[in-house]
């Protein structure tokens, strides 16, 4: 033992003798020191638990020493079993095998994580013990039950116990605000982060993403949407690891299925209220637990244990109703509040008779809460329950405001439903407030308001509210969001789908058009191509005739979306007509808008010449920089530069990007949401662009600076086209600087992040896309590299950030054979390469019967079932030999 800077530490090497070890070194292997802890409080050598663990003793070395600090979670899953730890002992090891990559960038725009616990689960042990073994053996697993019966909560913490079973991630995707079925494969790209592709549909694009990945997708609220059902299963049939978890009232029915249903949580025995057996009884452990947190003075007694029961009983166990009763313990005795049950629920069970008892009792407890409000908070409810997806408390000062009165502001009214759970609150103490409805409340209120007559009118009312604050909302009088507008407008997005849906049913196009550009700059972001050119295809057909001036900027935003998807054809007549248009209209700014989409869309297409692409740039600058849109100023510069880079003038082009650059930055405060986007998009590929140029020019070292500085704002913006963007002129870079295998995996991850790079890229990263792929099939073994471009496609974007900052070892691009010995290694590529367990033996000389306890070793330790996926699983690695040439990767 030895003190270095006042701290004692000690750490055993590879022969398990005592060496001093300092504390920097001891907390950058976190797991390391971690896992010979445990080894030592075991009593196992590193040999022993390489045996134990079906491990190799170098292997268990190298990550004690430190040498390899991110081992996977296949063997962390043997490392725990070795070591025989308990749930809690695996739970740490799991943790502590997790690095923390300090780039600077959160993961946000790959596959996202679950929801935060909002703590334990209570009263269903049993069935989340059920629905974890069930996930073992199935790959779609139905949650179904009536609304309000806890099947999200259930599937959340199934989901997350589940976890180390998916190590490409759970990715929950929430289907509530869906309408249309064909809307399901887009929300799940949405979800994953990946990107639509020109001419490839969503379902080939997802297929081709999900495919090699060990991955669960939780789809929350599919029963409105079973027409969408195909899908899944057609996605489990062409992606072998792929799990789903799904909820929802009624089961999908397609091949595979495995239905569970989440019944009501226990009654109390009838005729037993002793506190034992209530305390053993999900329904009262979860009223209680509720009750407790509404009145921290409750507690189960005996002498409320008969109402506690009966309470239960009368709700008949259903979670959300339980929730919802438990709050009026903040005034209501629990006799009281049984009392009040008994009255209220023979009368409120109207429910349809062709729905379960529980859902018509659901809606009669939620029609008990909204009964005790008064008429102003009862018409706020009915009205925020028009949106999806939650509101700001703005909002809903807004949308509250005709009903509003001095002695009940919106305010006290917000206060009074959060209070009694018909509305949530979320976010951090410091964060903006957003308040959210249970879908289940939100449904009601709903059936409340058409009931009303008023269900049009609110509809309309917060129609216009959305689409005026995107159109009109001044950035520079409320702070900038936390992490962007993008960002902000991730919130807000239901509501504007909402919106819009209602301005398109109702012929009200103008309002839509107003907040246009906004929106479909939003929507390229996030990749929602296809319900955007469904709205532009729709309000451009209703804008015929009836609303002529609409027209152009109706066709201009088509325009843009098909550009993107990749077909010109239908471009530039739209382009070309809108900007006939405009000038008619004398509209400078959609004029300005025509112009530079068109040279854009000129520049891709190349059938226009240089001569030709460069006036139409000129014009539209000139009429930004007269409107004051700089912001649009600087994408014209860019597309100057494009242009000049296209005709062999880097020199040029660098000095139209350096216009461009310092543009942006002159914008202090954007004065439109729009603008606000379109500086937050446009800096991300000027970046790129100054990195493209400069490595034209041979200066690897400035474009190395530009484009990590490019990758990082890419990335706080969740851009994926603009991050691939700079990942392929970075894979120029490392290409210049003889980096075969860093040039290779960048171009896998960019590849990744763009999912179909020859459309997406300006022809000017094409160009070096091109130019990459030509030199390293030239200096890489074919099998390595697609290899490495394969398994760096399928890393997330903050990986992809960190690799690009520097970090070498951030893609952890392990060996696939790691745990197996050299004579493992031979044994595997041979029965890979078909060879039976005599053909190996003979081959390396060896007994019959060992070759067969080899290749049952090599399977257990690769987690495959046969000789067959062993062929597979090789293939897919790229690790088989080249049996033409006799060439190998140098992995085997």
């Amino acid at each position: 033992m030895t003190t270095y800077g006042g701290r004692r530490t000690l750490r055993y090497d590879a022969a398990d003798g005592p060496v001093p070890m300092t504390s920097d070194a001891q907390g950058s292997n976190t797991f390391g020191v971690l896992l010979q802890r445990l080894r030592l409080e075991a009593g196992f050598s590193q040999e022993e638990l390489a045996e134990r663990a079906g491990l190799s003793r170098r292997g268990i070395a190298d990550l004690e020493r430190g040498a390899r600090r991110s081992p996977r979670p296949s063997t962390v899953r043997r490392l725990s079993l070795g070591l025989g730890l308990d749930e809690g002992g695996r739970a740490t090891l799991l943790a502590g095998a997790r690095p923390n990559v300090h780039s600077g960038v959160t993961d946000t725009a790959g596959p996202p994580s679950l929801p935060v616990s909002s703590g334990p689960l209570v009263g269903r042990e049993r069935e989340l013990a059920e629905v974890r073994r069930l996930l073992g053996s199935t790959r779609l697993l139905t949650l179904t039950g009536a609304g309000g019966s806890g099947k999200t909560r259930l599937a959340l913490e199934a989901a997350r116990a589940s976890a180390d079973a998916y190590p490409d991630g759970t990715v929950l995707v929430l289907l509530a605000s869906l309408t249309d079925a064909h809307m399901v494969a887009p929300a799940i790209a949405n979800a994953l982060g990946v990107r639509e592709r020109a001419g490839v549909s969503v379902r080939e694009v997802l297929a081709a993403y999900l495919r090699p990945r060990r991955m669960l997708l939780l789809l929350d609220n599919f029963e409105h949407l079973l027409d969408a059902s195909q899908l899944v299963a057609d996605l489990l049939a062409t992606c072998p690891h792929l799990a789903v978890l799904a909820t929802s009232r009624e089961a999908l029915r397609v091949h595979e299925e495995q239905e569970f249903p989440v019944l009501p949580l226990a009654l109390p025995a009838e005729g037993d209220v002793s506190i034992p057996a209530l305390r053993r009884c999900g329904s009262v452990q979860l009223f209680a637990r509720r009750a407790a947190q509404a009145c921290a003075a409750f507690a189960v007694t005996p002498d409320n244990a008969r109402a506690v029961a009966a309470i239960c009983a009368r709700l008949d166990g259903l979670p959300l109703a339980l929730e919802l009763a438990a709050a009026w313990l903040k005034v209501l005795t629990p006799e009281l509040l049984l009392w009040r049950l008994d009255r209220r629920l023979p009368l409120l069970a109207g429910g349809a008779r062709d729905l379960p008892e529980r859902q018509r009792t659901l809606r009669a407890t939620i029609a008990w809460s909204d009964d005790l409000l008064d008429a102003s908070d009862r018409c706020l409810f009915q009205r925020l329950a028009v949106g999806s997806g939650g509101c700001t408390l703005e909002a809903a000062e807004t949308l509250g405001a005709s009903v509003a009165s001095p002695d009940r502001p919106v305010l006290k009214a917000l206060a009074a439903l959060v209070d009694k759970n018909l509305l949530q609150r979320q976010g951090d103490a410091g964060a903006e407030p957003r308040f959210t409805m249970l879908e289940t409340i939100r449904e009601y209120a709903l059936e409340q308001l058409w009931a009303s007559g008023e269900l049009d009118q609110a509809r309309q009312m917060h129609a216009a509210y959305y689409l005026t604050w995107l159109a009109t909302a001044d950035p520079r009088r409320s702070p900038t969001p936390t992490g962007g507008w993008v960002r902000r407008l991730d919130l807000e997005y239901d509501n504007l789908r909402e919106a819009v849906r209602w301005c398109l049913d109702h012929r009200a196009i103008s309002l839509v058009a107003d907040a246009g550009t906004a929106l479909t700059r939003y929507g390229i972001f996030r990749g929602h191509l296809r319900e955007m050119r469904q709205w532009w295809e729709h309000a451009l057909e209703q804008s015929v005739g009836a609303q002529p001036s609409v027209w152009p900027t109706v066709g201009f935003l088509l325009a843009m979306v098909l550009f993107l998807q990749g077909e010109p054809a239908r471009v530039r007549p739209l382009l070309t007509e809108s900007l006939a248009r405009f000038r008619r209209q004398g509209d400078r700014r959609g004029t300005a808008h025509a112009l530079l989409q068109l040279a854009y869309a000129e520049l891709v297409d190349g059938n226009m010449t240089h001569e030709a692409v460069v006036p139409l740039l000129r014009e539209a600058e000139g009429l930004f920089r007269e409107l004051g849109q700089h912001e649009d100023v600087a994408w014209t510069l860019l597309g100057l530069g494009n242009a000049a880079q296209l005709q062999g003038d880097p020199a040029k082009a660098e000095s139209l990007y350096l216009q461009a650059f310092a543009v942006v930055h002159g914008v202090r405060q954007p004065a439109t949401i729009a603008q606000a986007l379109a500086i937050e998009g446009v800096l991300g590929l000027v970046l790129a662009s100054l990195g493209a140029a400069a490595l034209e020019r041979g200066d690897l070292d400035l474009a190395d600076a530009r484009l990590r500085e490019g990758a990082l704002q890419s990335a706080r913006l969740s851009d994926l086209t603009s991050l691939g963007t700079c990942a392929v002129v970075l894979a120029g870079v490392a290409l210049g600087r003889t980096r075969w295998a860093r040039a290779a995996r960048l171009l896998g991850a960019a590849e990744g992040l763009c999912t179909g790079v020859d459309s997406d890229l300006l022809p000017p990263y094409r160009t070096v896309y091109e130019r990459v792929c030509t030199e390293l099939e030239r200096h890489l073994d074919e099998q390595a590299f697609a290899s490495m471009r394969a398994r760096a496609s399928r890393l997330r974007p903050a990986a992809v950030v960190a690799y690009a900052l520097g970090a070498d070892d951030a893609l952890q691009v392990e060996d696939p054979l790691e745990g197996l010995t050299p004579r493992e290694r031979e044994v595997a590529r041979l029965a890979a390469s078909g060879l039976r367990n005599r053909e190996i033996a003979r081959t390396l000389v060896i007994t019959e019967g060992t070759a067969r306890v080899h290749v049952e070793h090599v399977l257990a330790k690769l987690d495959l079932g046969s000789r067959a996926q062993l062929a597979a699983w090789a293939v897919e690695h790229g690790l088989l030999r080249n049996m033409s040439d006799g060439t190998t990767n140098g992995i085997w």
